[in-house]
């Protein structure tokens, strides 16, 4: 019994501390202006998208990033991202996207993501790690459900992980 016991709880353990669920991503409402580059894969958000999370992200009491992006919305940008989220970037935007904007961009489904072959995907599998005791930072890793090829890997304060978007911020 004691043994039972035993395996159960580290079953629930394990199933608690990485979250992986697939998810439908929503339909932009205008054209992406911001896109990413990681591992072939293109990630692409709108400025108003990138905007409104930093202005949560002000509102919870983190003013790191400022409350809005500066980036003109009549141009388009593309950023390279890598693998590692410890990579010294010369660009702020790229510290910005990889570090909170784009990882809770992903987990609120607001992106527009297109394969190698230039093919849109319209779910992703989200792989969510629990912060350890007293670490504010969430780690998210995003694979493509069909090849189960990581199309991207950030992270987020936690406190951003429940924030609504909200659908009318304008």
């Amino acid at each position: 019994m004691k043994r039972a016991c035993i395996f159960v709880s580290v079953l629930f353990l394990s199933f608690s501390l990485k979250a992986q669920h697939i998810v439908q991503l929503r339909n932009l409402w205008a054209k992406p202006q911001v896109h990413i580059l990681y591992n072939n894969y293109t990630l692409s958000f709108t400025i108003r998208d990138i905007n409104r999370a930093l202005q949560l992200l002000n509102e919870a009491g983190d003013s790191t990033y400022g409350t809005v992006s500066r980036l003109d919305t009549t141009k388009s940008y593309t950023i390279e991202l890598l693998g590692d989220a410890r990579t010294l970037y010369h660009n702020e935007l790229q510290i910005m996207l990889q570090n909170a904007i784009a990882t809770y961009l992903l987990t609120a489904k607001r992106a527009l993501i297109t394969n190698p072959k230039n093919k849109t995907i319209s779910s992703i599998e989200l792989d969510i790690s629990t912060p350890e005791t007293g670490e504010n930072f969430i780690y998210l890793n995003v694979y493509d459900p069909k090849t189960k090829a990581k199309i991207y890997t950030g992270k987020m304060p936690v406190y951003l992980y429940d924030m609504d978007l909200g659908i009318d911020y304008w």
